[in-house]
């Protein structure tokens, strides 16, 4: 529970304008986004907005908890869109089931303005008897409130893969709630998988490659980085890259990834590159087809959008979503060592520069040998110290600012919350601000064969 919302919520009830004006300040930019996306014309929205506001005064003393006021607003605000829309009297019912994947989930956001759709959605998964009580939550708090799965998952103490189920039996339910029925997959859809299945197997050895990594004494060199990292792709037409993981405990290859620049692309009217996404798995072969979309402009490489198909759940992020640049965001060209880790007597690191090491930063010269090809290499160390982050990397890049290895860390204990099992190798680990971290797996890049 926020202190300060506790605070302004009491002056608020006690009908103190001013501590409300400060209270809706603090959660003003999530309701005119929603408001904005739901209604579309601008004016309107200013409107709807204004209306917002009013009935949340006027039915603010009904907020018993503090920490419920962002949904209880986000609440207002909908219905406030849902009267907008039936004064109109608009209608617009989703019929098949892309349809309602589109509206009813973040597929799409920017192509379904008809906010009567998502009020009919939401209304569904209201009056949900069929679906358990623990995914009608989930699906209030991803739709409505706008949680992310990890923002969800980290509420209910509940694993990521466990969250997306239940909005999966959410989507189900008001999908029959609806009187949608659920279709087969599409025949494109069936020519795309039988296309990738007659593709051969990626070039990557079925075991890792003897992989050594030592620290030089020379001082670590600067590097112009234009791969949109994690991915290793530069965003620019015509460019392509490839990549695969390997997993202890023996090392074998557990999933390949191939990357094309195809074309230009606009995203919310940004310029920018797409790029094509093939994953192969050595027990299902191909996967389907996903996007990246990002640029690069003189000082930063830029994600602006990206689709990639989950088993049961496609979802599209955009650089306009709350947490996509929590999760994919933009990155810095230029990076260096420049004292953003500092080593402890005991080998440990310390963070001198929080924001360098959540966008990655250069923390010393070391010489990487994969396979026998050695690669002097700046070592880019990455995590969010602000929050307790389970996860870090450590990418090693070529002078020519092209990586390598991206050898992945986790906290000791995350093997216990993730949703798949997990295998650490316990010989290696970092310590960075006292916390240790172990070990995961290795991402090779084709540069490195």
């Amino acid at each position: 529970m926020d202190a300060g919302d506790e605070i302004l919520l009491l002056r608020c009830v006690r009908g103190d304008e001013t501590a409300f004006v400060q209270l809706v300040r603090r959660y003003r930019q999530p309701l005119i986004r929603y408001v904005r996306w739901r209604i579309g014309d601008p004016d309107d929205a200013e409107d709807v907005f204004q209306e917002t506001l009013i009935a949340a005064w006027v039915g603010l003393s009904q907020v018993r908890d503090s920490g419920r006021i962002r949904p209880w607003l986000m609440h207002v605000a909908r219905n406030r869109c849902r009267d907008y829309f039936r004064v109109r009297g608009r209608q617009d019912v989703p019929l098949d089931e892309q349809a309602l994947q589109d509206a009813a989930t973040r597929s799409g956001l920017h192509q379904h303005r008809q906010g009567q759709v998502f009020a009919d959605v939401l209304d569904a998964l209201d009056a949900l008897e069929t679906a358990p009580p623990a995914a009608r939550e989930a699906a209030r708090r991803f739709y409505l409130e706008g949680l992310t799965v990890a923002e969800i998952a980290a509420e209910t103490h509940s694993p990521p893969g466990t969250v997306k189920r239940r909005l999966f039996q959410a989507r189900s339910a008001a999908r029959a709630s609806l009187g949608i029925p659920v279709q087969p997959r599409s025949s494109h859809m069936e020519t795309t998988e039988t296309q990738t299945e007659a593709v051969k197997a990626p070039a990557f050895p079925a075991d890792r490659p003897a992989i050594d990594i030592t620290e030089l004494a020379e001082p670590p060199f600067a590097v112009d980085c234009q791969e949109l990292r994690c991915w290793s792709i530069i965003p620019r037409v015509g460019a392509q890259a490839a990549w695969a993981d390997y997993h202890p405990r023996d090392w074998t290859l557990r999933e390949v990834n191939e990357l094309r620049a195809l074309r230009p692309a606009t995203v919310h009217k940004v310029a920018g590159v797409e790029m094509e996404v093939r994953t192969w798995k050595p027990e299902s072969g191909w996967q389907p087809v996903g996007t990246l979309y990002g640029r690069l402009t003189d000082e930063k490489a830029e994600y602006l959008a990206v689709h990639l198909p989950h088993e049961q759940l496609t979802q599209v992020q955009t650089f306009l979503d709350d947490t996509f640049d929590w999760d994919w965001g933009t990155m810095p060209r230029a990076l260096a060592d420049r004292g953003q880790f500092a080593r402890q007597a005991d080998g440990s690191l310390t963070v001198r520069d929080r924001a360098d090491a959540a966008r990655g930063a250069g923390c010393g010269h070391f010489a990487v040998t994969i396979g026998g090809k050695c690669f002097p290499c700046l070592r880019v160390l990455q995590i969010d110290v602000t929050v307790e982050s389970d996860a870090m990397t450590a990418s090693y890049l070529t002078r020519e600012g092209r990586t390598v290895l991206v050898r992945h860390y986790c906290r000791p204990d995350f093997p216990k919350v993730a949703e798949s099992e997990v295998i650490l190798d316990e010989t290696e680990r970092l310590v960075i601000d006292g916390i240790p971290f172990v070990h995961w797996y290795d991402t090779v890049t084709n540069l490195a064969l």
